[in-house]
C-alpha cells in the first residue's frame, strides 16, 4: 500500500472520530472566513464543490453567494479523471470555465502547511488546478492539518487554505 493510501485511511479514521458539534462549529467559522475574502466579494463566479458528509459544508456559502448575485458552479464528472463545472442551478447547462478574478473552493481530506492537499485519490482537482487561473482556496479542518504531506510532481498546491 502506498504512503498516500495509508495516510488516507489514517485521516478518514480521524474524520470519523471528530465530534459532530466541533465540525458544525468549524463549518460556521470557515464559512465566515470564505465570505469575508475580498476575492469572494469581487469575483464574478465562484467554483465550489457540493459538500457531502464529512466535508467542510459549502451549502450555506453557496446560498449566500447566490444571494449576492454571483454565478456559482459545481463540478460535473465526465469519466475517469475528467471534471468540468456547471451552474449550480442548471448542471445540464453549458460548461463554465474559471477566469482570473474568480474563486475555486477545493475539497480535501486534509491539507498541509505548504497548501498541498490529500484528496480522494482520483486526481480530478490536481488536473484541474494545473490550468486554472482562478484563486484556489482549500477548505479544511484545523484538527486534520498536517505539517507536510507526501507530494508528487503532479500534485498542485492551492493558493490559500482556510481552516476553522
Amino acid at each position: 500500500m502506498t504512503e498516500k493510501k495509508l495516510l488516507r485511511a489514517e485521516i478518514r479514521a480521524k474524520i470519523a472520530a471528530l465530534p459532530r458539534e466541533e465540525c458544525l462549529r468549524g463549518d460556521r467559522l470557515i464559512r465566515e472566513k470564505v465570505l469575508a475574502l475580498p476575492e469572494a466579494r469581487t469575483a464574478k463566479s465562484v467554483f465550489t464543490y457540493l459538500s457531502e458528509d464529512w466535508e467542510v459544508d459549502t451549502r450555506a456559502v453557496i446560498e449566500t453567494l447566490l444571494q449576492w448575485g454571483k454565478t456559482v458552479a459545481i463540478p460535473v464528472v465526465h469519466g475517469k479523471g475528467i471534471m468540468t463545472f456547471a451552474d449550480v442551478r442548471d448542471v445540464s447547462g453549458p460548461v463554465l470555465t474559471p477566469e482570473r478574478g474568480d474563486v475555486l473552493l477545493v475539497p480535501a481530506l486534509c491539507y498541509d502547511r505548504q497548501n498541498y492537499r490529500l484528496g480522494q485519490g482520483g486526481g480530478y482537482y490536481d488536473r484541474y488546478l494545473t490550468a486554472c487561473p482562478a484563486r484556489s482556496v482549500g477548505l479544511g479542518r484545523a484538527a486534520l492539518l498536517q505539517e507536510r504531506l507526501p507530494a508528487e510532481p503532479h500534485d498542485v498546491p492551492v493558493d490559500l487554505v482556510i481552516t476553522d
